[in-house]
């Protein structure tokens, strides 16, 4: 199964799915990470991280997802969630 975009300039292959079973996962795990990063962008992580770890449920090797949750627990566990939160990562080390 594969997924392909169409864009302004071409299309673009998103999801190549060696057989249609780890396709179906991957479909499976759409709406829980959707709603995962929904969550985040809105600042709920807790919320977010339930979500993000319905997906792994369905899908462990998800790095992506993985690394959402992971930034979830830092930010929770650092208190760094605040009223003026935007969802963007400042990078401060090269």
């Amino acid at each position: 199964m594969t997924l392909v975009v169409r864009g302004l300039h071409g299309n673009f292959r998103v999801i190549d799915a060696e057989d249609a079973e780890h396709g179906q996962v991957i479909l499976k795990a759409l709406e829980p990470f959707q709603s995962g990063r929904a969550a985040w962008n809105e600042g709920d992580l807790n919320l977010a991280q339930t979500h993000f770890a319905e997906v792994l449920a369905v899908n462990p090797h998800d790095a992506l997802t993985k690394m959402y949750l992971g930034r979830c627990w830092g930010h929770l566990a650092s208190g760094d969630v605040n009223g003026a939160w935007t969802s963007v990562l400042k990078m401060t080390l090269k």
